[in-house]
């Protein structure tokens, strides 16, 4: 049996399904279970550590967090919550209340504990999440209703070879992930009724042609697991000799360490937000030089880190934020939110200090910055931390993601105010230049027709892909290149568009020198890069023209269409 199903991830897999159960069925009747069961196993957990400790400033700090745990007064406020919330909220929610009005007081000791109430409600998130987590065996092919990102993190590390979702798109962030890590991942509707009387039997996931099979055994229809594609040789790439670096997108350590195998030149694009999530708590200093320094280590070269880029749809599972936001992705996200937590970004811009010291120092980019005010604010915390660490400035370079598209208008003003680099962000910034929702999938259209170059044409329009918009969005990045170039701002791209070949050619084209992506996709897009190259002498004229109009863009773009 075979269905066809959208690409979320490339790659094949094969093993017998696992069925998760919907998150949405009787929710409302288990939360009071859930939530006080968590609270039941966070005591337990603290109580076991206070025992395995020595010293008494040590207990007795447990003790303290042991106490808040089961004082009545939180238990009544998050009843209270959760007769319209969903319990994670309720925790934070009432946890931020509480920690609010401690940090009010002028006793340094009450301040101290309101840090201790925030990670005493992390901890009991943690356990919460736990006890709902659906644990599929190790080998399984998991079908699911929706997928997030801590989803494929948690499915790696058990050793989920492929994932089939019923809701998703190839640029949701559950996706990225899923495809740093080579997990092939689609979407298939209504898949959990599929297979509802088939749990255990044995699937195929096809992430290359986007097919499900399903107990296919084609005196042998059933078809074998292809390997990664691993490059044999080093390829570097080079473009009227100006070197054209790809570099990978990653999200662990373990990524990182798996880049070098794909030919990755470097790391363009280190999704910190995902380390979070992975670790299932916000990380303290320590916790995150640490991480900071392994990813240093494992990179295979220069390596740009994001502050973390929460919020809309990157919300931590055990830390919800602005949750109920009428548009989540216009609203308290990236550095709108270091805003309402400068700790956040304060001890994120510490750790990753203390990580990158030495004579190179590391390279850091804030996310959705909007104008100069936001780049401003960024720039005057990384400088307040390098002051009180006693390092130099150049021991973090600072720079910026281009996704909203004002920002593409300022970058005199950015090059004036210090920025060093500027790294376009392709999916968020189609989904606002384009108004197009990143996570959902948008209704299908038919190819366009487009009328032939001469009003005196009488034949038939041809029939292409590119959309308007997609021209547009390219006029649009020739504009950023030409006042990058102006300026002397480094430009680079992190994001899907850059694996699209005729993309990459068009930012290579651009100046745009540096292209980061996720690390199974650099092989074929080099090797398809050094071949054109070699065959398109004339590449930035090519270009040029394409841009003159939507007709000869869509051509270009899409060279191999009948009457193209």
């Amino acid at each position: 049996m075979r269905y066809q199903a959208q690409v979320l991830a490339p790659g094949t897999a094969q093993g017998p399904c696992f069925l998760t159960s919907d998150p949405h069925i009787a929710q409302m009747e288990k939360k009071q279970e859930d939530w006080r069961a968590a609270r039941l196993q966070a005591v337990k957990a603290l109580t076991q550590m206070q025992e395995e400790l020595q010293d008494k400033a040590s207990k007795d700090i447990v003790q303290a967090q042991i106490l808040m745990l089961e004082d009545p007064e939180w238990t009544s406020r998050i009843e209270a919550l959760v007769a319209s919330n969903s319990p994670a909220n309720a925790i934070i929610e009432s946890a931020e209340e509480f920690a609010a009005s401690l940090e009010q007081l002028t006793d340094p000791y009450l301040q101290q504990r309101a840090r201790d109430i925030r990670d005493v409600a992390g901890l009991w998130c943690r356990f919460l999440r736990e006890k709902a987590l659906s644990q599929p065996p190790g080998g399984s092919i998991v079908i699911t209703k929706t997928l997030t990102v801590h989803d494929v993190v948690h499915w790696a590390e058990i050793g989920v070879p492929g994932i089939v979702c019923e809701l998703g798109t190839p640029l949701m962030h559950a996706s990225l992930v899923a495809q740093n890590l080579g997990i092939p991942v689609v979407a298939l509707p209504q898949a959990l009724s599929l297979f509802e009387a088939m749990d255990g039997s044995e699937v195929l996931v096809d992430g290359d042609a986007g097919s499900v099979f399903i107990n296919e055994t084609e005196q042998g229809n059933q078809r074998s697991v292809a390997p990664e594609t691993v490059p044999k040789t080093r390829l570097r790439l080079s473009w009227k000799g100006q070197r054209l670096q790809i570099f990978a997108n990653v999200s662990s350590v373990a990524e990182a360490a798996r880049s070098h195998a794909f030919d990755a030149e470097g790391i363009g694009l280190v999704r910190t937000e995902f380390l979070l999530e992975s670790a299932g708590h916000l990380l303290g200093l320590e916790e995150q030089t640490a991480l900071y320094r392994d990813i240093l280590r494992q990179s295979p070269g220069p390596t740009i880190f994001r502050t973390f880029d929460l919020g809309s749809d990157k919300a931590l599972s055990f830390w919800p934020i602005e949750t109920h936001e009428p548009n989540p992705a216009l609203g308290t996200r990236g550095v709108r939110l270091y805003y309402l937590y400068p700790e956040l970004l304060r001890t994120q811009l510490t750790a990753l200090a203390m990580a990158g010291q030495g004579p190179g120092g590391v390279s850091v980019m804030f996310p959705m910055v909007k104008d100069l005010e936001d780049w401003q604010h960024c720039r005057r915390v990384a400088s307040d931390v390098l002051s009180e660490l006693g390092l130099p400035p150049f021991s973090l370079h600072l720079g910026v993601m281009l996704e909203v598209p004002s920002l593409g208008f300022l970058l005199p003003e950015l090059a004036a105010n210090h920025a060093e680099f500027v790294s376009i962000g392709s999916n968020d910034l189609y989904q606002y230049f384009s108004a197009t929702d990143r996570e959902r999938s948008t209704p299908s259209r038919p190819q366009v027709d487009l009328p032939k170059p001469s009003i005196s044409d009488t034949s038939p329009g041809e029939r292409h892909n590119i959309s308007s918009a997609d021209f547009a969005l390219a006029r649009f990045l020739a504009y950023i290149s030409e006042q990058a170039g102006a300026t002397g701002l480094p430009l680079s791209v992190c994001g899907q568009l850059a694996t699209h070949n005729r993309w990459a050619l068009l930012f290579t084209a651009l100046k745009m020198f540096r292209l980061s992506v996720p690390a199974p996709a650099i092989p074929p897009l080099k090797a398809y890069l050094f071949e054109s190259f070699r065959d398109l002498p004339e590449l930035e004229s090519e270009a040029a023209e394409a841009l003159s109009s939507w007709l000869l863009f869509a051509r270009w773009m899409e060279p191999d269409l009948p009457g193209s």
